[in-house]
């Protein structure tokens, strides 16, 4: 039994087996896994010390919010799991810090993946893959947030595990995109451009034989399309077993030309205009532009100036082709119906990872190698502070509408608990708050945010569908209301109809022992 166990982590002390995998952690991986967390603390830290909590980090405080009616059925099994070992609560400092952990892991593994040998690189990885403004958005539901992080994190894995080429592999990756899918299927674009960029360095190696090239991307392809296939099935097994019905799919045929022609269009989009809130400074915008001109034109110098053969030169010319659609792939794998947001984006972050490979590919013994990394390095990293500061003024602008609407709350439990005859007991129905109409409401313009939820003003969250799980947990006030029967018809009351909207005098009144509560006329 000695000597089974002897050379294996089961036959060394926990101390040893923390050394030996440390060992074989390089120098640059460990770079990245540290500028991830450095810099994820400076984007992020406001976020994880004060709760800004509206719309579905409402109603889904006390768990993962929906999971295989939107098609993610790994994350039932985390919502199971979660329940029998603790309580889910969305904790802005435990999941915020969680969830860096798992990016800064994430950073670590694509370091190894494109094998990354620049000190600098390695850093500007770990940065951009902290501070992309989608996790910013992400954390906007922080009750999912480590889900998504780890899913991001299974995903990079899996490409890690494929590049080893065999066949325990490719099966295995497999395994772990359909559980990546299960948890967020967007991050499909993680594993599709991560291979690519793999295939471009491998083809624009003259070692590399073009056969071993073709392998590789064999193995890519037959694990990604094995781990689509994992992820509808078991999704369409659990669906049938639970009895739930599942929303979420994968494009229908017909429709796939034009979810290509979205991938190609929204990549060369996202260097040209505000993209979701990911780019909203102009500067911001012009610098990405000019470091993909550089990629191109770097690219192209390769391909005719570089002694390699002509068949590698054509492969790398349709991978090169074949990245916007890689790192765009959700269009293809959603259905046509389905609504892109900033959070379904985050793939894109590694348009930057293709920069830095594109620099680690450059011959840094002639001057002109020099410079290229000199405007790849700072151009990244005036990105990484750029989007920090993004990232920042979501938050603080998230913050200001927090207080907007406590406040405006209080003011509104104030009116009600004021009205005359009001008892403790009466049920309270709000009439048409979704559509508020109250012209003395700011909006929030000047702070030029539109990420996903965090870009949502006053009116959105005094009106977002949360607004009961908002007053109890924000305002300590948690009422009886009417059933949406009941509330259908105290809207055709003679005397509600006369109502003013709130906050106007008179929109408040108590009619028939309900306290009516009157935002908008119905539409």
């Amino acid at each position: 039994m000695k000597e089974w166990a002897k050379g294996t982590v089961v036959g060394t002390s926990i101390d040893e087996a923390i050394k030996a995998i440390y060992s074989k952690i390089s120098k640059q991986e460990k770079i990245a896994f540290i500028c991830a967390l450095i810099c994820g603390f400076i984007a992020h830290g406001y976020m994880l010390t004060n709760k800004l909590s509206f719309h579905d980090d409402m109603s889904a405080m006390f768990g993962l919010g929906s999971r295989l009616e939107q098609g993610r059925w790994f994350l039932e099994i985390l919502k199971q799991l979660g329940d029998f070992f603790s309580i889910h609560v969305s904790s802005a400092w435990y999941n915020g810090i969680v969830s860096l952990l798992f990016l800064a892991l994430s950073s670590l593994m694509t370091v190894k993946i494109v094998e990354i040998k620049s000190d600098v690189n390695a850093a500007l990885c770990g940065g951009m893959i902290s501070v992309f403004p989608t996790v910013a958005a992400t954390f906007a539901y922080m009750f999912t947030a480590p889900a998504y992080c780890m899913a991001v994190l299974i995903m990079c894995v899996a490409v890690y595990c494929v590049k080893k080429q065999n066949g325990i592999g490719v099966v295995i990756g497999g395994i772990l995109i359909s559980v990546s899918l299960g948890i967020y299927q967007s991050y499909i674009g993680i594993f599709s451009s991560l291979a690519i960029i793999v295939l471009i360095k491998n083809t624009m190696q003259e070692e590399k034989l073009f056969p071993d090239i073709m392998r590789r991307f064999g193995a890519f392809l037959c694990s990604g399309a094995l781990g689509v296939g994992l992820y509808l099935s078991i999704n369409k097994i659990m669906c049938h077993l639970l009895n739930k019905k599942s929303i979420y799919g994968a494009t229908e045929f017909e429709h796939l030309p034009d979810a290509l022609i979205s991938s190609y269009k929204n990549f060369f989009n996202f260097f040209k205009e505000t993209f979701y809130g990911i780019n909203p400074y102009r500067g911001l915008r012009y610098i990405t532009l000019f470091l993909l001109c550089v990629t191109i034109v770097l690219f192209f110098y390769k391909i005719f100036f570089v002694n390699l053969k002509v068949i590698n030169k054509v492969f790398a010319c349709f991978l090169f082709m074949l990245f916007p659609i890689a790192i765009n792939f959700v269009y293809v794998i959603t259905m046509n119906d389905v609504t892109i947001h900033s959070l379904m984006l985050y793939p894109l972050c590694y348009i930057f990872v293709m920069f830095v490979a594109m620099s680690e590919m450059t011959e840094k013994r002639k001057s002109s190698g020099k410079v290229v990394t000199w405007i790849y390095s700072l151009g990244v990293l005036a990105i990484i502070c750029a989007y920090i500061k993004v990232d920042n003024v979501a938050y603080q602008y998230c913050s200001f509408v927090q207080e907007q609407t406590m406040t405006y709350y209080t003011n509104l439990i104030g009116t009600i608990k004021n009205c005359s005859g009001y008892d403790d007991e009466l049920p309270v129905a709000f009439l048409n708050i979704e559509r508020i109409s109250d012209d003395s409401m700011p909006s929030g313009d000047k702070f030029n945010v539109s990420l996903m939820a965090l870009g949502f003003d006053m009116r959105q969250v005094v009106g977002d569908y949360s607004y009961k799980q908002y007053l109890e947990i924000h305002c300590g006030y948690a009422p009886s209301y009417l059933e949406k029967t009941e509330l259908e018809k105290i809207k055709e009351h003679s005397e509600v109809k006369k109502m003013p909207c709130y906050p106007d005098d008179g929109s408040v009144r108590i009619i028939d022992n309900i306290v009516v509560v009157k935002f908008a006329e119905k539409p």
